[in-house]
């Protein structure tokens, strides 16, 4: 798992390098405010039937200043129990500005055209910023303060479902209060408090396995700025060529 993490940091990396080495430098601004957060989602591995092996994605969200730029997880298949890279797909990249309806996809493995799509759809279809994790049938068994700024929560359903989940755990980490990115929007505002992780397990019964699944996000460390500056020249260089 390890080395899958590593060799799409290595993808990320190139592709931001490619982008950067055809434009004129930037001078930096002292007052560039840049937040780098790592999305992830952990779950049973639909490509096995056992248990004990599992999927994990992950997604870059980066916002500098009033940029916001998504690099998304390689994807993967099996093909004889072996893990396979789509290197078709491998490099996406998702770019908007701040309170635009519509941002730009990348591919630099493919021809690296820009790909005009609503910010909501992408939004709604890689990240769980428009989840809600709760639900009426929630009920709190306890929570519990970790430190100053996290919080513990577990909640059980008051009537069980026969597909349902047995136990939901929710973390609160107020360190990511000021992010721009969320796991929910509707998990942020219902405590007042920055949702860091969320996780259903699910007993084992007679028509199912024991699983788990689970949504977090953390503060990753920021990029080289100078190469992200590159980056947005690029795009918006691209964009006045598109629109001439």
């Amino acid at each position: 798992m390890k080395k899958l993490f590593c060799f799409y940091e290595v993808l990320v990396i190139a592709c931001m390098a490619l982008f950067s080495c055809c434009v004129n430098k930037i001078p930096e601004k002292k007052d560039d405010k840049i937040e780098t957060v790592k999305m992830y989602n952990l779950g049973p591995d639909i490509f096995s039937d056992d248990i004990d092996k599992f999927s994990l994605d992950s997604i870059t969200g980066i916002k500098i200043n009033d940029n916001i730029i998504y690099f998304l997880p390689p994807i993967i298949s099996r093909r004889n129990n072996m893990l396979i890279y789509d290197s078709t797909t491998a490099n996406q990249v998702f770019i908007y500005k701040e309170h635009d309806k519509y941002g730009y996809y990348y591919d630099s493995l493919r021809s690296g055209k820009l790909k005009k799509a609503s910010v909501d759809s992408f939004i709604s279809m890689y990240t769980t910023a428009y989840k809600n994790p709760f639900s009426k049938n929630d009920s709190l068994v306890s929570s519990i303060e970790v430190s100053n700024h996290v919080t513990i929560e577990k909640y059980i359903p008051k009537k069980r479902e026969t597909n349902g989940y047995d136990t939901l755990f929710v973390t609160y980490d107020n360190l990511l209060k000021d992010s721009y990115f969320t796991l929910s929007k509707a998990g942020d505002i219902s405590k007042n408090k920055k949702l860091s992780r969320f996780g259903y397990f699910l007993k084992e019964t007679e028509s199912r396995k024991e699983k788990l699944y689970y949504w977090e996000m953390k503060k990753d460390v920021d990029p080289d700025k100078k190469v992200l500056e590159d980056f947005i020249k690029s795009h918006n260089d691209r964009l006045i060529e598109r629109k001439e």
